[in-house]
């Protein structure tokens, strides 16, 4: 008799399908995009950080992070594809849909509090 495979719990995480959202920032449009990898999320948490303080805390570095944006937003959009130039490009009321498209790619999925334990 076969068995049934197993679900991966894992499964929920690995943002195989392309997301969609409407951006209110752009009048309702419609984008689609895929998450971050943890690869990808660890490599920019780590480019934000400057250097540690003495007491070892994180110094933010203030530069790297309009870059981040920049590079997270390009690398994640499907459709509109944007390059890096094309956005740094853009009026600066687009920070409003930057941040709205920024919110999506960093949201954490339902089922996960802000500090990434699972809700019952």
């Amino acid at each position: 008799m076969p068995t049934k495979p197993l679900m991966n719990p894992f499964d929920a995480f690995k943002g195989l399908a392309p997301h969609k959202a409407k951006i209110e920032a752009l009048d309702g449009y419609e984008i689609t995009f895929r998450k971050l990898t943890r690869a990808e999320a660890d490599k920019f948490n780590k480019d934000i950080v400057k250097e540690y303080g003495d007491d070892g805390k994180p110094v933010i570095d203030m530069d790297a992070i309009s870059e981040i944006v920049y590079e997270k937003i390009s690398l994640c959009l499907i459709d509109p594809v944007m390059t890096i130039p094309q956005l740094k490009s853009l009026e600066a009321d687009s920070d409003a849909a930057m941040a709205e498209i920024i919110k999506l790619l960093e949201k954490q999925p339902e089922k996960v509090d802000d500090e990434g334990n699972q809700k019952d």
